[in-house]
């Protein structure tokens, strides 16, 4: 008689960062966040030209990809981090289609690039929140 052997994988350790490392990851993301919110601003107020948003967002999409050196290996990150290079990238895509148009921003466009924004700056709050209790945590082992 045959048998079947079940073969269960050992769980996966999980992955985590320490030392400059979380400090790096952690320095990514408040640049991105704050390139991010900076835009949420300009967009609110429209007070900056396309091509400065456009080098604001390019730049935050940089900034989020830098820190995934460090957190590339971490998945619950890199399925907050992927998506919020996403929403960055789709926003830069709206400033660029709504600057090479002329017409103006429509109430739609406006509500979109906000929306992307919105959601990119939730995600990488998520992540960022996380780290922060890593870089506690390793305070208190210090202590």
């Amino acid at each position: 008689m045959d048998t079947i052997s079940l073969y269960t994988p050992l769980p996966t350790p999980p992955v985590s960062l320490a030392g400059e490392e979380l400090t790096h990851a952690i320095e990514h993301l408040y640049g991105a966040l704050k390139l991010i919110e900076q835009s949420q601003d300009d967009v609110c107020r429209g007070a900056v030209s396309a091509a400065s948003l456009m080098g604001d967002l390019a730049e935050a999409w940089h900034e989020i990809n830098k820190c995934r050196i460090y957190t590339e290996k971490i998945v619950d990150f890199e399925e907050k981090l992927q998506p919020a290079m996403g929403y960055v990238n789709d926003a830069r895509c709206m400033v660029e289609t709504v600057a090479a148009t002329q017409c103006g921003m429509t109430e739609s466009a406006y509500n979109s690039i906000l929306g992307c924004l919105w959601e990119a700056a939730a995600l990488v709050h998520c992540v960022l929140e996380e780290l922060e209790s890593w870089l506690h945590l390793e305070d208190q082992e210090e202590g």
